[in-house]
């Protein structure tokens, strides 16, 4: 990596960092106001219920997975600075923090993150999750293309990606396994490739940088300005000024069920994601956890929910959530299907209605 590409990626660093801290003392200061809670069961409550979602677990979520990117970022850079398998390794565990966060934050697939029609942050970070399609042996052969040829790999060659050669996926692919045939996966074997071909550390950091800016993207639009306003999305979700309109809490419960349906169609009963790096398990965990958090809470979804009388269905989604977690530790992927599909059905049929809301036309087939 010369001097240029250097200074560029340390100014692309500092540049989202102002962008994505400015807001944390007004989010902070909101919190605060918030001490005395409703009482339960009313309009007011639900209110309250949805920011508290909102500032305690949403925007964090997408926080801590622009943070992981950056982590990634960084620590691709310092295996390209000393190609050693202990660095490798720095960098593979690097790759499975981003992916847990990412299958955390996906599930909010709305506003920052779904907000071009045509090129979506949720496309570029995961080329899967369009139509359902793995694309390893596509970027594979984008890769071997690249390590022959002598063009320049700067910002805007990577900035120019299409979907399917962008996101997680590369980078898993360039850090767990070798070019050589047979693609080996042995730490040694990866090294040794990279030092065989050093344009391979400018791809790499070429698309760890790429996807760094993806996710500061998706947090600053969230904490500091939405598209071509001067307003966090976050205050503008809350304030129910959404773009296609609809109700906050609607839009919320149906991007969750449109991310289980892919869950189950897309990857159980069809093509997991993940696997050179063995993380597809524990990323699904990482999925229901975060919906686990999302709906629970002493004033969360579910309390609000018994409080008008739907404890049957609270129950239902509590023991639900809770099998798919045991069933993903267990690796059984049967039983694994047979939860989300449930949770599916629950949040399509039973939440919305426990709760109040008309979800109207906006269920979508996962893609």
């Amino acid at each position: 990596m010369n001097t240029q590409q250097t200074a560029t990626r340390a100014l692309t660093r500092l540049s989202l960092a102002i962008a994505i801290t400015l807001p944390v003392g007004l989010a902070g200061c909101d919190r605060a106001e918030q001490v005395h809670a409703p009482p339960a069961g009313t309009p007011e409550a639900l209110d309250f219920a949805l920011e508290s979602r909102v500032n305690d677990t949403i925007v964090p979520s997408i926080e801590a997975f622009a943070d992981s990117a950056q982590a990634l970022d960084q620590a691709s850079e310092a295996f390209c600075e000393h190609p050693v398998t202990d660095t490798l390794e720095d960098a593979r565990s690097a790759w499975n923090e981003a992916s847990a966060r990412w299958n955390r934050a996906v599930i909010y697939n709305f506003g920052p993150l779904n907000d071009d029609i045509f090129a979506p942050k949720i496309h570029s970070i995961e080329s899967m999750r369009q139509r359902g399609i793995d694309y390893s042996a596509k970027v594979r052969h984008e890769i071997e293309r690249q390590l022959a040829a002598d063009g320049t790999l700067d910002t805007a060659h990577f900035d120019a990606l299409r979907h399917d050669q962008t996101g997680l996926l590369p980078v898993e692919i360039l850090l767990f396994e070798s070019t050589a045939d047979g693609h080996p996966q042995a730490a040694e074997a990866v090294v040794e490739d990279f030092h065989d071909h050093p344009r391979k550390c400018d791809y790499l950091l070429g698309v760890t940088e790429r996807l760094a800016n993806d996710a500061g993207y998706v947090e600053a639009g969230w904490t500091h300005a939405f598209k071509d306003t001067e307003t966090p999305y976050r205050e503008l979700f809350l304030a129910g000024e959404l773009d296609q309109g609809g109700r906050p809490l609607a839009v919320l419960l149906v991007s969750v069920q449109d991310h289980l349906d892919y869950l189950q169609r897309r990857k159980l009963e069809g093509m997991q994601d993940a696997r050179l790096a063995g993380r597809f398990y524990d990323n699904a965990t990482a999925t229901i956890e975060e919906i686990e958090t999302l709906v629970g809470g002493e004033h969360g979804l579910l309390a609000e929910a018994e409080a008008r009388g739907h404890t049957e269905t609270a129950t239902a989604i509590r023991k639900a959530l809770d099998r798919a977690v045991r069933a993903a530790a267990n690796e059984d992927r049967k039983a694994l299907t047979t939860q989300v599909d449930l949770l599916w059905k629950l949040f399509r049929e039973r939440l919305p209605d426990a709760l109040g809301v008309e979800l109207g036309l906006n269920f979508s087939d996962g893609d």
